[in-house]
């Protein structure tokens, strides 16, 4: 049973911050808002924080996490490499939250800042992990079985450590490396804000040294470019041809399926 019904329907004005909002309108026209241009870089590629969520909902929505949690209700791992956390199209989550939040949202920056990667968004895996001492408590080096990736910090107020850390390498190759020094971005979580990257760059989560804190994952999908650059995970292009050929809903549809 839902104890705040409302969390599953994105709702803009309550749920999302000004500053994203802004963001998003600007992108929209093709414009990258100040926050954006404040991007860091590793090897070649950018990645972005900027504010997304407000707090509040981010206390109400790992409040809803909590109550699932709690009803004993059957539910996957969130991903392979996590043990804690909730899939949210399992809960519900999907058609009046996630979709939105990709197609409307997500999709006018991902545009904007990786033309090529984030040009037509059709599909995602929206997840939650949770990190905390005696379960999980960081996550090794990966990448993501994505075009682009959004992660947002839910909180909890009390977490110490657990930055992200970005390695100049991409899907499974490090760049070759001329001295002992590590090439590396790390970045801060702060709740309500987000990071959004490129999903084929090498990241990890360090440990995290007190608290628990939750963030949400959306994993976002291009098949076209994957068609051309090959799967995220295994650069394969076979099998996604042949699906976009059995596929009947382009992209466009897609879209109005949800608006």
């Amino acid at each position: 049973k839902r104890a705040d019904s409302d969390v599953y329907t994105l709702n803009p004005s309550e749920m999302l911050s000004p500053d994203f909002l802004r963001i998003v309108e600007k992108a929209r026209a093709g414009k990258a808002d100040s926050a954006l241009e404040k991007s860091t870089t590793i090897g070649d590629r950018n990645v972005y924080t900027f504010p997304c969520f407000r707090q509040e909902f981010c206390k109400r929505l790992i409040k809803e996490l909590e109550n699932i949690n709690k009803s004993g209700v059957q539910k996957s791992r969130p991903n392979s490499m996590n043990n804690y956390g909730l899939l949210l199209n399992e809960m519900g989550f999907t058609d009046a939250f996630t979709d939105p939040l990709m197609f409307k949202f997500i999709q006018p920056i991902a545009k904007l800042l990786y033309p090529e990667a984030g040009k037509v968004l059709t599909s995602h895996r929206a997840f939650t992990v949770d990190y905390e001492r005696g379960k999980d408590t960081e996550l090794r080096e990966h990448y993501d079985d994505a075009e682009i990736t959004l992660n947002v910090c839910l909180g909890t107020e009390d977490f110490k450590g657990g930055d992200l850390i970005f390695f100049d390498g991409v899907r499974g190759f490090k760049a070759k490396e001329e001295s002992s020094v590590k090439k590396y971005l790390r970045i801060k979580h702060k709740i309500g804000n987000a990071v959004i990257h490129l999903g084929s760059g090498i990241h990890r989560a360090l440990h995290i040294t007190g608290g628990r804190r939750v963030n949400l994952i959306v994993w976002c999908r291009n098949p076209v470019y994957r068609i051309r650059m090959g799967c995220a995970l295994c650069r394969r292009t076979e099998r996604h041809t042949l699906a976009s050929r059995a596929e009947p809903a382009d992209a466009t549809e897609t879209k109005n399926r949800i608006e």
